[in-house]
Parts: structure tokens; C-alpha cells; sequence
């Protein structure tokens, strides 16, 4: 399992291993600040090698949102 996001998304891959019981890796990548563009741009390399079997969590916009830049988000 992967959690992709901004500030907002901090701590959330802890709280979701905790949650599932330490049964699957989950792994975090936290980018404070970043808007949903790069969220994506910089996600789409780290997610190529993925199968079906895995899961990723997206959390980003409210930075997007914040610069008045809600059609990004």
C-alpha cells in the first residue's frame, strides 16, 4: 500500500498500518506544500511497477485549493 499527499496526508501511512494490523508493507510519501500536479507528476513514476494487488491511497488539493487554484485540484 502506498499514501501519496501533501502535509495533510503526514502520518496517515502509521495510522493505516496500525489499523490493519501490520498484515501489509505500507509506505508513505509526504510532500508539504505540494500541489496535486506535482503530487501526481512525481507518484506516476513511483507507481508503474505496481500490480492489481496493490492499493494507493491519493490525498492532495488543499494546497491547490488554498492558492485559488481549485481547478487543479
Amino acid at each position: 500500500m502506498l499514501v501519496v499527499g501533501d502535509s495533510h496526508a503526514r502520518l496517515c501511512a502509521t495510522n493505516v498500518k496500525s489499523e490493519i494490523m501490520n498484515n501489509y508493507d505500507v509506505q508513505g510519501q509526504v510532500k508539504p506544500g505540494t500541489g496535486v500536479g506535482i503530487l501526481v507528476n512525481t507518484a506516476n513514476s513511483d507507481i508503474t511497477n505496481l500490480t492489481k494487488n496493490n492499493v494507493v491511497i491519493f490525498c492532495g488539493g488543499a494546497n491547490d485549493v488554498a492558492k485559488n487554484n481549485s481547478k487543479m485540484a
